[in-house]
């Protein structure tokens, strides 16, 4: 019998887009943004690869092994840490458990696991919002890694994030596809082409 071969990891990608829809606070339309998003690339002649659901381990062995240009979060931002008291991304393990990391360490996967990051997307709610006091994910990033990051102040509808996002990939595939790395003025016009779009 013919045995189905899994995805392969010694292949680098352009774009990595990581889905974390919990099962107590799903979000219906994320796997379909997800799915948009990486057809989006694809036809640009770029990869992209889609992580339906993972916890910070399986995320950062995958940042490692494919090296992505750009890393593309959809689930919660706004996901308060039981612990620590602040708002945090909400991971969803195996079983779509909630696993929720420390925004420092996030900022540590998601900014140093791949050599190759030239832009991170967290389109979710309030990930670039500072929490009393203390900088957003998206600034922690940011500074430490001297990455691009786009996120959101507020709270984000999914219709909202959903076509910010394919207005945002619209933009910039062809863009990955044109030059060894993004510019600045890149990452600006395609994060108003999202706005445009909402």
């Amino acid at each position: 019998p013919a045995q189905q071969e899994g995805p392969r990891t010694d292949v680098l990608i352009d774009v990595l887009i990581i889905v974390c829809s919990p099962a107590r606070a799903p979000l219906p339309k994320a796997f379909d943004e997800a799915h948009a998003l990486a057809s989006t690339v694809r036809r640009a002649g770029r990869t992209a690869h889609i992580l339906e659901r993972g916890g910070a381990a399986a995320i950062n062995a995958l940042l490692q092994e494919r090296s992505p240009r750009v890393v593309w979060f959809i689930g919660h931002g706004d996901a308060m840490h039981p612990t620590h008291k602040r708002h945090t991304l909400a991971l969803t393990a195996e079983g779509r458990f909630v696993e929720y990391m420390r925004p420092e360490t996030l900022a540590n996967i998601f900014g140093g696991a791949s050599p190759r990051l030239e832009l991170v997307v967290l389109n979710s709610c309030q990930s670039a919002a500072s929490d009393e006091g203390q900088p957003s994910l998206c600034e922690a990033i940011s500074r430490r890694y001297d990455v691009p990051t786009v996120g959101w102040r507020t709270i984000a509808a999914d219709t909202a994030a959903q076509i910010f996002a394919i207005g945002l990939m619209g933009c910039l595939a062809p863009q990955l596809a044109q030059g060894p790395r993004l510019s600045c003025s890149a990452v600006a016009d395609a994060f108003e082409a999202g706005e445009r779009a909402v």
